[in-house]
């Protein structure tokens, strides 16, 4: 039987919505707004990644399909707590000492890149181009020299060594390295302050809102 095809976003608690009804994927294998592809027939709904696993897998989930509207199928072993044994991240949490939001964080994390410090790393002529890379990867297209054509069409002026360096990660099935700015010094921040507003760039007074923010 031939398949429907779409394409979803995963949504909260790793819920996938389709004709009116929500289906599951593991926690551990996406992320946030990650697009998936659905392979619905009449009895069953297919989940999978666009981007394959180290395996060269992207099957994520196998569902029945659900006749009617509202319903929540959840496997049970997609959720966090699957990867804590059984317990839940607040239960982790108190036994060993760590913020909740910690626990969820680790458990979370398909790889260690996504949990460790890493330096800021400076600005790029590619950073305002990167959620057009991330759709266009998202929908398929693989291609740096392609993805670079196209990205040239919207004004981009950089190279192509550096598209293809930012898809790197995406090829691993990891996000993007989106640009971090590093935290302001005790003495930046306090010329901030005691600054008077109107004297602050559009850059230097969004930085300051969100340091007194926190």
């Amino acid at each position: 039987m031939v398949a429907q095809r779409h394409l979803r976003h995963v949504g909260k608690d790793c819920l996938v919505a389709f004709d009116a009804n929500l289906y599951s994927v593991p926690a551990r294998r996406v992320r946030p707004r990650q697009l998936v592809e659905i392979r619905a027939t009449r009895s069953q709904v297919v989940l999978h990644s666009t981007v394959p696993d180290s395996a060269g897998s992207t099957l994520l989930a196998v569902h029945f399909r659900v006749v009617g509207r509202g319903a929540r199928i959840v496997d049970e072993r997609h959720s966090p707590a699957d990867a804590l044994g059984g317990k839940g991240c607040s239960s982790v949490a108190r036994e060993l000492g760590l913020d909740r939001r910690t626990v969820r964080k680790y458990t979370l994390a398909r790889t260690w890149h996504e949990v460790v410090r890493r330096a800021p790393r400076r600005p790029s002529t590619l950073d305002p181009y990167l959620d057009h890379l991330q759709q266009r990867w998202d929908e398929g297209e693989h291609n740096a020299v392609i993805l670079q054509q196209e990205l040239v069409r919207k004004g981009y002026l950089g190279h192509y060594q550096r598209v293809k360096t930012a898809s790197a990660p995406l090829r691993r099935g990891l996000p993007l390295d989106e640009p971090r700015e590093r935290p302001p010094s005790p003495r930046e921040a306090a010329r901030w302050i005691i600054t008077g507003p109107g004297q602050h760039g559009l850059h230097t007074t969004e930085r300051l809102r969100r340091l007194l923010e926190h």
